[in-house]
């Protein structure tokens, strides 16, 4: 299964992003299928494009 990629854009070009597996979110209406953060907010450390600053966000993971 291919990763999952979240961008954070500012004006037209990419500053920070983070890679996940597409596991971890996957929503499955079976309980046991569901992904670690199906349907939970999370907090995200991006890597940063051109610097050393740390970008930290907060990820609302929706399920259904």
């Amino acid at each position: 299964m291919p990763d999952v990629i979240i961008w954070m854009i500012s004006g037209e070009k990419r500053v920070a992003y983070y890679r996940m597996p597409a596991y971890q979110l996957l929503f499955s209406e079976t309980k046991v299928a569901c992904g670690k953060y199906c349907g939970k907010t999370i907090e995200l450390q991006m890597k940063v494009m051109s610097s050393t600053l740390k970008v930290f966000v907060k990820i609302s993971c929706l399920s259904g």
